[in-house]
């Protein structure tokens, strides 16, 4: 691979045409989504099984040791795909995923969504300074299907999902946990998250659903973790709704409930034994949180969900929470936000327990990361709003 130009072959002006004129495609990231299970969830072994699969669809895993990122260059593929190389033929040409790509920038000090619109050519040269004026060292590539999915400092230590997966069975075991877990929500792909369920362990609340099916907070915990230096390895306490599949997520953990990927991996084993059973009793009081604020009513709803833009929530999504709120009740609100008023939602008055549902409800619509956004931040404003 040439620094600046593709190499010469057939159809080789027209890609050096393509070169001067347009950026450089990257390729995406391993595909992430929450999977369809059933309402009343699946085996530990079967959850395992969906994560494993989708980890082998993304490729072949391997990890490549870089020396000095000067010694490297950047440029296009064959289909115009920007690879990394080394100078010397060391590393072939590998292309970029989206996130290895940001992280190649921030190593050099580019900026990735700047670098990533400009053309090819001169994406390559602004690049390759930045590499050859690098001496950063120890670097390691973690590649999937010949591409390079990350790009992060060789102290990264490989948490990875099979070393997870695995080290939460054994203590989901000692814990005598192993069988009578429920998986109830996954998600695969850059972040892998295991919402777990105890369906044993479980209360009956009198929150006013119509429909003859009792309304049960069922306890719980979600594993999470990323692969590509995106999301630390986590165990965090969360409160499941089955009659409506919501989460909700407590936040206040300790240190011991997240472990970045550092150190030796060996320490997981040990964070797990511990953090199994705390985040469970975080999630305890998050549900004894939630059964409160069925009682805790708020006189201005308007205000009140205007006001969730301080637990991290967009506009948008305050909105499509006042909307499920009065969708909720039987009604819709207007289409202009600025026509909305307080009798749109009814006669009564709202309660702390129909904005928390209103905001885990819409976060299904979300994908994985947004989703478990919303739903801390309903854990948050859950946690201000019943002290």
């Amino acid at each position: 691979m040439e620094q600046t130009i593709p190499s010469p072959n057939a159809g080789a002006d027209e890609r050096r045409e393509r070169f001067n004129r347009e950026p450089m495609r990257l390729a995406p990231d391993q595909s992430t989504a929450w999977h369809k299970l059933p309402k009343t969830g699946v085996s530990w072994a079967q959850a395992v099984a969906l994560v494993q699969a989708a980890d082998a669809h993304d490729g072949e895993r391997r990890d490549v040791g870089l020396t000095k990122l000067s010694a490297y260059v950047v440029g296009p593929t064959a289909d115009h795909t920007m690879a990394l190389a080394h100078r010397d033929g060391v590393l072939p040409p590998t292309p970029l995923r989206e996130t290895a790509f940001r992280q190649l920038c921030a190593r050099i000090g580019a900026p990735s969504d700047y670098v990533a619109k400009l053309p090819g050519r001169i994406q390559a040269v602004l690049v390759d300074h930045g590499l050859r004026s690098s001496d950063i060292d120890g670097n390691l590539l973690r590649c999937a299907a010949g591409e390079a999915r990350a790009l992060l400092s060789d102290r990264y230590a490989a948490l990875d999902n099979s070393l997870v997966i695995g080290t939460m069975a054994e203590s989901l075991d000692k814990h005598g946990l192993l069988d009578s877990v429920k998986i109830v929500g996954l998600a695969t792909g850059t972040s892998t998250v295991i919402r777990c369920i105890l369906p044993t362990d479980s209360i009956v609340v009198p929150s006013g659903v119509k429909e003859d099916d009792l309304d049960h907070l069922v306890l719980g915990f979600d594993v999470g973790n990323g692969e590509i230096g995106n999301r630390a390895v986590s165990v965090i306490g969360s409160v499941y709704r089955p009659i409506c599949e919501n989460g909700l997520r407590n936040v206040y953990v300790s240190d011991a409930h997240k472990l970045r990927h550092i150190g030796d991996p060996a320490r997981l084993a040990e964070a797990f034994m511990q953090a199994v059973p705390s985040a469970l009793a975080a999630a305890r009081g998050t549900r004894q949180k939630l059964n409160d604020s069925i009682d805790r009513m708020v006189t201005d709803a308007l205000s009140e969900i205007d006001g969730l833009r301080q637990f991290g929530l967009s506009l948008t999504d305050t909105r499509d929470i006042a909307r499920d709120v009065a969708a909720s009740r039987g009604r819709a609100l207007p289409d202009k936000s600025t026509a909305w008023t307080l009798g749109d939602f009814g006669p009564d008055p709202i309660r702390v327990w129909d904005v928390v549902n209103a905001a885990t409800h819409i976060a299904q619509s979300r994908g994985v990361d947004a989703r478990l956004d919303i739903e801390e931040a309903a854990g948050r404003y859950l946690d201000k709003r019943t002290k």
